[in-house]
């Protein structure tokens, strides 16, 4: 599979102003405030430039899938990632976990809850922030995902 490459462009507020006003008609005042209210947001004013040059959002992943994510990405302060590497829903440095939230608006499109090993060695459950880069696909064989389901029901021993 070809690694995706990203290219970065650099658009003044004038230009992206002035393409805003083009496209939706509206007068100066009411494209500076929106502009202006979307500064305050890397996010929403990456997505009105690209909404701007006919590019909307993708998801890739929808609620409720399962897919895998890097034990690297896992919160230190909430888990022992070396031992959550021993976990049956681990496979090549990377945790099972199931898409819990979608918001194509936010820079981490996904909620993922995961099964891990918890700083106090306990298994639990945590909720990663993340996007379609991090996340390394989805389970290929049913049988993983009937093996997490299981780990997610279990009775939690604190």
């Amino acid at each position: 599979m070809d690694e995706q490459r990203y290219v970065s462009i650099t658009i003044s507020s004038d230009d992206l102003k002035k393409m805003f006003m083009d496209k939706t008609k509206i007068d100066d005042n009411l494209a500076t405030l929106i502009i202006g209210c979307l500064h305050n947001s890397s996010v929403g004013i990456e997505l009105l430039a690209k909404a701007l040059l006919g590019i909307f959002p993708k998801i890739k992943y929808k609620l409720n899938d399962f897919v895998f994510i890097p034990v690297s990405n896992l919160p230190t302060w909430k888990t022992d990632r070396d031992a959550t590497l021993k976990l049956p829903s681990c496979k090549n440095e990377c945790v099972m976990g199931q898409v819990i939230s979608v918001d194509p608006y936010n820079s981490m499109t996904y909620r993922v809850k995961c099964t891990v090993v918890l700083t106090d060695g306990h298994v639990g459950f945590t909720d990663v922030l993340t996007h379609d880069r991090e996340l390394q696909g989805t389970p290929e064989d049913p049988a993983e995902i009937l093996g997490l389901i299981e780990d997610m029901k279990r009775e939690l021993p604190f």
